[in-house]
């Protein structure tokens, strides 16, 4: 009985070290063709943190770079240096729970440089006619942040 229990144990032991020993760090989904490429030779590009505001809160999503479609639940890409442009939307929620919208898309351009971080940020009017605008934001000096 304590032999077949060890064999129980071992086996996903195992398959654990192997999985922390092959440097399993996460990478964004590449957004070029060929084999994954050394970060210092592409650009990352991150989005969908929920901002705040004092009557709700909204969420940025990018849909298309260079007219390719992402998958929809990404907030992250690699990317190789060059100029894209890239689809953003923008969700809001009130925390009443009454009022829940999209905004329409955005096309903004991003410079990628190779070994960069890059964010997309926004803001948002509350007010009517309810509007928001979108930017990137070089983050490659402040990552500690992120």
């Amino acid at each position: 009985m304590v032999i077949e229990l060890e064999k129980r144990l071992t086996i996903p032991f195992i398959f654990l070290i192997i999985f922390s020993l092959t440097g399993c760090a996460f990478r964004s989904p590449q957004l070029y063709d060929g084999p994954r490429m050394p970060r210092t030779q592409v650009s990352v590009l991150l989005w969908g943190e929920r901002q705040e505001t004092l009557w709700g809160y909204y969420i940025i999503s990018v849909d298309k770079v260079n007219g390719r479609v992402l998958p929809p639940k990404e907030n992250s890409i690699e990317l190789l240096p060059g100029e894209y442009q890239i689809s953003v939307s923008c969700s809001f929620a009130e925390y009443s729970g009454l009022k829940y919208f999209s905004a329409n898309d955005q096309i903004i351009t991003l410079n990628a440089g190779p070994g960069h971080f890059y964010k997309i940020r926004g803001w948002t009017s509350w007010l009517p006619p309810r509007s928001w605008n979108a930017r990137i934001d070089d983050i490659t000096e402040n990552l500690d942040e992120y």
